[in-house]
């Protein structure tokens, strides 16, 4: 009889798992994860939000996280960009500085040696986060960037 409900508890809890790992974004600690911003140029990702920033976790062969780069690139890009833009990835340099040539303004690229250290199993994910560190909002997926709550979001960020 208790092995009868077993089957039944566990799919559930493996479902629940899963889930949560793949569709909820994890908590990012900025004092503790450190990016490079070149190659063999460690800092702390908390030194780069210092006064707020989007952080943007993707990957160049994620059809979703390219997809949203031009919309990215045209809402939070230019010359005059208000927020920094932090597109943290763990693909090789080269692939990133051909990205980092077709976007401007405000944008900052860095490098981990891998997405998953940092909890990261889904992509693209993207925070937006306050200078003392804390996250404003938080989405696994493409994010609108035209929408409403996206822009008032935006202009929360401080």
């Amino acid at each position: 009889m208790k092995w009868k409900y077993l089957w039944v508890i566990l799919p559930i809890a493996a479902a629940f798992y899963f889930w949560s790992l793949y569709h909820v974004p994890p908590s990012i600690e900025s004092e503790k994860t450190w990016v490079e911003i070149a190659p063999g140029n460690p800092v702390a990702l908390s030194s780069l939000i210092n006064k707020g920033a989007v952080v943007h976790y993707y990957a160049t062969w994620c059809g979703p996280c390219m997809r949203e780069i031009p919309e990215m690139n045209e809402h939070l890009g230019g010359s005059e960009a208000k927020r920094k833009v932090i597109m943290i990835t763990d693909d090789p340099w080269d692939k990133i500085e051909l990205l980092k040539s077709k976007v401007d303004g405000n944008f900052i690229f860095a490098r981990v040696a891998s997405l998953k250290a940092c909890g990261i199993y889904s992509i693209p994910v993207t925070y937006f986060a306050q200078a003392d560190g804390s996250i404003l909002y938080s989405q696994v997926g493409p994010v609108d960037w035209t929408s409403k709550e996206t822009i008032g979001y935006l202009d929360l960020l401080k």
